[in-house]
């Protein structure tokens, strides 16, 4: 799971994260919002959730 989430880390960072397509990024800002729902450790998911806040990214 360390690997996972270097690898999507390195994917926000860099801006890569654009190669998912939007059903992709949708499910991913899905699984942030179930987890931080549930109290658990988002992260890892934190960087995209902030662009996606501040519109850099569509979903």
């Amino acid at each position: 799971m360390k690997f996972v989430t270097a690898v999507f880390n390195w994917l926000v960072l860099t801006g890569l994260f654009r190669l998912f397509n939007r059903e992709q990024q949708a499910n991913i800002t899905q699984d942030f919002y179930g987890l931080r729902t549930q109290g658990k450790d988002v992260a890892a998911y934190e960087p995209f959730i902030t662009q996606v806040r501040a519109r850099e990214i569509q979903v």
